[in-house]
């Protein structure tokens, strides 16, 4: 049975995170303020110090959702 995980934010650690989990047992959401900015594939290019793209790394996100301000 595959777990929920939920990201709260949409920065640079979250487009790292999804990613990493696409091989695990969670189903991936985020919350962030621009849910509409959000794809169902996240994509991370692993780069060396030249630039150089030595592997790329892609996960599936469940839903992207708008954080509900108070």
């Amino acid at each position: 049975m595959r777990q929920k995980l939920v990201i709260f934010g949409g920065g640079s650690s979250a487009h790292t995170l999804i990613p990493l989990l696409d091989d695990s047992d969670f189903d991936v959401s985020v919350l962030t303020s621009k849910p509409e900015c959000w794809n169902d594939v996240v994509s991370l290019e692993y780069q060396n110090a030249t630039g150089e793209i030595i592997n790329t790394f892609s996960g599936r996100l469940t839903k992207a959702s708008k954080i509900q301000k108070k």
